[in-house]
């Protein structure tokens, strides 16, 4: 059995929000289901390791990204 890792997950408002990071970011990671533990949003969210945080952070600036929140949670 694995157990959790830290990660990084960004969640949308809507789901064009959403499709538009994953076909725009540079940043490895990918878009998952929102998970239980958070509640906000369209149901979907991108998830990426906490090493890339603040690469993600200085794209979400540069290309203006829309989102609703960037939260660390752990996961499997």
């Amino acid at each position: 059995m694995y157990g959790k890792k830290l990660y990084v997950v960004v969640t949308f408002e809507t789901t064009s929000q959403a499709i538009h990071f994953e076909q725009s970011s540079t940043v490895k990671g990918r878009l998952i289901p929102l998970p239980s533990t958070i509640s906000a949003g369209c149901g979907l969210a991108w998830r990426s390791d906490v090493t890339y945080k603040a690469e993600l952070l200085d794209e979400i600036k540069e290309k203006q990204f829309i989102y609703k929140s960037i939260v660390e949670i752990m996961m499997r």
